[in-house]
């Protein structure tokens, strides 16, 4: 009845209560899996409530829009990316640690966000120009500073000559490809792509791959 009357007299109803923070998380993590299976246009709004277990009120609390959802599943893996990159730069290891260490990070970062080719291969409608500019002004970045890094340590005789920029749009080739056509791979190999031994067998060969093209030595393990 009390909230008839508010409704009678024009009033607003008061603000609903805060939802439990990792709902936000979960509802983009939700929307990362439907807008990689579904596209933007395709992916619908309830059906992303209803796979993070709440209702579509909450997600537009959070939100606004699928647009800024959108938004927001596509930062939350850009950012995390370069927040790796940031901590290992902070870390000011040798050139072959840091190397070792950022590739394992990028893989595991791969294999967390398996959508990530799917994400930005499909159809954005609108948001197209909004992953463009994301890119430029984040991924780029991180793309030339990881050239720079193999230009420094074949000017230093540290790694045989290679074209930085090549070599890095091999590495990502060769690591994203292996997640986006795990179904595919797990065909040729005749077993499964995403069990835990096979992502860490793929893993060391990739990496063995890496340093090889390099002309170094893996670090001893630990």
């Amino acid at each position: 009845m009390e909230a008839n009357r508010v409704k009678r007299r024009g009033g607003r109803r008061p603000a609903p209560a805060q939802p439990p923070v990792d709902s936000k998380e979960r509802i983009i993590a939700c929307a990362e899996e439907v807008f990689a299976r579904k596209g933007f246009a395709g992916a619908r709004t309830h059906e992303i409530a209803e796979l993070a277990g709440v209702n579509k009120a909450m997600l537009y609390y959070y939100f606004g829009s699928k647009e800024k959802l959108l938004r927001a599943v596509l930062e939350r893996i850009l950012f995390e990316l370069i927040g790796l990159s940031q901590e290992i730069l902070n870390q000011h290891l040798p050139p072959t640690e840091a190397l070792e260490k950022f590739y394992r990070g990028f893989f595991h970062y791969v294999a967390r966000h398996r959508n990530f080719s799917r994400l930005t291969t499909m159809d954005l409608g609108s948001e197209g120009a909004y992953l463009v500019t994301m890119f430029e002004n984040f991924f780029r970045p991180l793309f030339e500073r990881g050239a720079r890094f193999i230009e420094r340590g074949v000017a230093r005789g540290e790694f045989r000559p290679v074209d930085a920029r090549q070599f890095f749009v091999s590495i990502y080739g060769l690591t994203i490809s292996y997640f986006a056509d795990a179904r595919f791979v797990s065909i040729l190999m005749g077993q499964d792509a995403m069990a835990e031994d096979v992502m860490e067998a793929r893993l060391e060969h990739a990496l063995d791959l890496i340093f090889t093209g390099l002309g170094i030595k893996r670090p001893s393990r630990r």
